[in-house]
């Protein structure tokens, strides 16, 4: 059974929008976490400089000698991670594929269809989809070397 080309960019389209709408639930979700991670350690470098700053003894010192490391950890942590780069990633997926939806729908609602223009779109779909999964390997390796290279 074939479906007309109008059948097919609607297709598409929903395709786009779906995977536009997943990515954008994951985007917020890693931006969440990033945000308390960043928070946590503002936190704790401001507890850290009031305990010292108040002059609490031993115990306030010792108090602040564990705030700090921990704080040192998350910022060494943070740098090792590849969290901006995920990030950034993220970020131009989501408008790679808003500017595609909004292209699809744009062609649909304006020009007559044709199975060739559906077939361009089709390809920059698929290539922003490998661009994507190309990158998100990239910072994976990079991930597991930076761990590999910690570990020793």
């Amino acid at each position: 059974m074939s479906i007309s080309v109008d059948q097919k960019i609607n297709n598409l389209l929903n395709e786009v929008l779906k995977t536009g709408e997943l990515q954008s639930k994951i985007a917020l979700k890693y931006a969440k976490k990033q945000k308390i991670i960043r928070l946590s350690h503002l936190v704790l470098t401001v507890i850290t400089t009031i305990l010292l700053g108040l002059k609490l003894g031993e115990i306030g010192q010792n108090l602040a000698f564990v705030f700090s490391a921990v704080a040192s950890g998350i910022a060494t942590w943070v740098n090792f991670d590849t969290s901006k780069k995920k990030e950034l990633q993220q970020v131009r997926y989501l408008n790679s594929l808003v500017f595609l939806g909004k292209d699809i729908y744009f062609y649909k609602e304006n020009y007559d269809h044709s199975e060739e223009k559906f077939n361009e779109f089709v390809a920059r779909y698929q290539k922003i989809r490998e661009e994507y999964y190309d990158e998100m390997l990239f910072i994976f390796e990079s991930e597991f070397k930076n761990k590999k290279s910690i570990e020793g």
